[in-house]
């Protein structure tokens, strides 16, 4: 279908189509945008009186716009444009005496385990790790958290 309207686009605008597939994306990303930052047809029309569009193609956009703002809306909530949200961790440590399968004997691993929800559902997820690669963990997490307190509080 994508090569269908490929073609009759290409067509139409008597362009490349390489140039036609990029002007669509643009068009498709300026339309998610818009949704997802709840803008009115007013603001997206002042915004676009910035280009080299005519006042009949700006019109027209935001009619359409305008048109299909709410089921936009409502396909990006299906798909949720944020990371779950960490709401529980749980940790344990596993002391492996001896292992078959590599040399990590006598080496702590520590099996953390993260409850996640987004959208109302609650997920886990598992992993294991070594006592350097826990420490690396805090510490970006640590850092993460002083750069977010920054940009908050500045």
């Amino acid at each position: 279908m994508r090569r269908y309207i490929t073609l009759a686009l290409t067509q139409l605008c008597r362009s490349k189509p390489d140039v036609i597939k990029t002007a669509y994306a643009d068009v498709i990303k300026l339309l998610i945008e818009a949704a997802r930052h709840d803008t009115s047809s007013e603001e997206l029309s002042k915004l676009l009186r910035c280009t080299a569009l005519t006042k009949a193609h700006i019109d027209k956009f935001c009619q359409f716009h305008a048109n299909y703002k709410e089921q936009l809306q409502e396909n990006l909530e299906t798909i949720g444009n944020g990371l779950p949200h960490i709401i529980d961790v749980d940790w344990r440590i596993d002391y492996c005496i001896k292992s078959s399968i590599n040399d990590s004997a006598g080496i702590p691993n520590y099996n953390i385990s993260l409850s996640t929800m987004k959208h109302g559902n609650i997920q886990s997820v598992q992993f294991m790790c070594t006592i350097q690669e826990l420490q690396e963990l805090v510490l970006k997490l640590k850092d993460a958290a002083r750069h977010i307190e920054k940009l908050t509080n500045p």
